[in-house]
């Protein structure tokens, strides 16, 4: 009996192994599918669980029985799938080093210090925790609220500290999907964060194409806009302090909204990961591509760029990037096969040139929707980062 136990564990543990190990070989792959992108994601951001599942392996195959061979085989391929779960922690100081230099350039040396101290006393004491790694972002006792406005936009959902009196200042988010999905829900971890550190949140919704096309998503977010100013007073909000917060086609709708001749003007702007240049998307899409990047962009816009030329312009932030802007954090990884990298250095000179204060986080071997894993590497050096620029941004 307790021969075949040993032969049953052995067995357990090369198998899970095995499989550890090809799941984080594919995960480090270029993505061509969807799956791959999602698997990319989870062993870059959640590669530290992937670990935890190596080294309980490695103590099952270390226990003494029969068939050497095969536990050290065990042995040597959870180490072997450990060392590539563990990689993206190798690189969270060299990001933090990228983005304290970036941030320094844009907004000056003694940005930190133009933060109210005590906001300054409540933030992330570091831009990296293992505890935040193993149990996400913490955040306080939160109250959430489905609001339907009368304005022409969707629904949307209010987040609000039960413990922070105000007026405070606005976060409004606007979700990914490649404007064909998603929902008010993502980045809920982000938000709570948010609003448990004195902000008004509003994780606002748009119509989705290809039923709906451009402009169209763009009028329901200044539609939105405006009727948040009007009633943020009433939630306890102040609508002379408001920031944009964007994700993938979210962060495209938020520069265009911040970019805009619109009242009241708003305080700044952040895009993870956003669509910066429609046209060049469309035209150099990233390779491989697991999001058909030109199905969606035409499927936006109501056709190619030859069809829709003006669309293309009209649909991207770059062309609105050649004159002062409000302040604009631009935050993206590295490997990003969705949003091309360049996209985003092109935009930090256009706006830099322009007369914008504009930082560009990289985020070395972060993929696209790397913030999908609160707690990850990425997750928490960019919201480090970000809960300090828009304190910046809301005390200038």
């Amino acid at each position: 009996m307790a021969g075949r136990c040993s032969w049953l564990r052995i067995w357990t543990a090369l198998l899970i192994a095995t499989a550890l190990l090809l799941l984080c070989l594919l995960g480090s792959l270029p993505p061509w599918t969807r799956i791959g992108l999602i698997l990319r994601i989870a062993v870059s951001e959640g590669g530290s669980w992937l670990a935890l599942v190596g080294a309980a392996v490695i103590a099952l195959a270390a226990i003494p029985g029969p068939r050497p061979r095969m536990r050290w085989a065990a042995i040597a391929a959870a180490t072997l799938a450990m060392i590539i779960a563990l990689l993206p922690l190798l690189r969270v100081a060299g990001n933090v080093r990228q983005a304290d230099a970036a941030l320094v350039g844009a907004l000056g040396a003694d940005w930190i210090a133009r933060i109210p101290s005590e906001a300054r006393a409540g933030m992330r004491h570091a831009p990296f925790r293992l505890r935040d790694l193993a149990l996400g972002i913490p955040s306080g006792a939160v109250d959430e609220s489905l609001l339907v406005g009368d304005g022409g936009f969707p629904p949307m959902l209010l987040l609000r500290s039960r413990e922070v009196a105000g007026p405070l200042p606005i976060v409004v988010a606007l979700h990914g999907g490649g404007w064909q999905g998603g929902s008010v829900a993502e980045g809920a971890a982000c938000h709570r964060y948010l609003a448990t550190r004195g902000y008004l949140v509003y994780s606002i919704d748009y119509a989705r194409a290809p039923a709906r096309r451009f402009p169209v998503q763009l009028d329901e977010v200044n539609a939105a806009l405006t009727w948040i100013a009007s009633r943020a007073p009433g939630d306890g909000g102040d609508p002379a302090r408001i920031v944009l917060l964007g994700r993938s086609a979210g962060a495209q709708l938020a520069l265009l909204a911040a970019y805009g001749e619109r009242q009241p003007a708003i305080a700044a702007v952040v895009s993870f990961y956003g669509p910066i240049d429609l046209l060049g998307g469309y035209r150099d899409p990233p390779r491989p591509d697991p999001l058909d990047v030109r199905l969606l962009i035409s499927d936006y816009l109501g056709g190619t760029p030859d069809q829709q030329p003006q669309a293309y312009r009209a649909a991207s932030p770059l062309s609105f990037a050649d004159r002062p802007r409000p302040p604009t954090l631009l935050i993206t990884g590295s490997d990003d096969h969705a949003v091309l990298l360049s996209f985003q250095r092109r935009m930090r000179d256009r706006l830099t040139a322009g007369g914008t204060p504009v930082a560009l986080i990289e985020l070395a071997g972060a993929e696209h929707a790397f913030d999908r894993v609160p707690g990850g590497p990425g997750g928490q050096v960019s919201l480090y980062y970000l809960e300090r620029f828009i304190a910046w941004a809301v005390a200038r």
